[in-house]
């Protein structure tokens, strides 16, 4: 069974482009513990401080095995202690599929 985990980012007003850096070294970081990004989504009309991602993952424990590794990384920490600076509020959410969905 295929887990997914729904993130909703606000950021601060103007902080897209920094936000964007930080994300650009955790993707690919999060992919080498299990988690692939299927969609990371920006209003181009709405709300331009929202920001929707959707990870995939196969197995239950690389959700916190991936977080885990992601926040104890010293060099990716770096790019993460900035994220308070960027954003006002990031809920998650953990989520499967729907009976009727392909």
């Amino acid at each position: 069974m295929a887990y997914y985990v729904k993130t909703k980012v606000e950021l601060k007003f103007g902080q897209n482009a920094g936000f964007n850096e930080v994300l650009a070294k955790l993707v690919p970081f999060l992919a080498g513990h299990g988690w692939k990004l299927e969609y990371g989504l920006q209003a181009l009309i709405g709300d331009l401080t929202e920001i929707l991602h959707l990870w995939s993952v196969e197995n239950f424990e690389d959700i916190a095995k991936g977080l885990d590794a992601a926040f104890s990384d010293p060099k990716l920490g770096q790019s993460l202690a900035k994220l308070p600076d960027l954003m006002h509020k990031e809920t998650m959410q953990i989520m499967v599929k729907t009976p009727y969905s392909p």
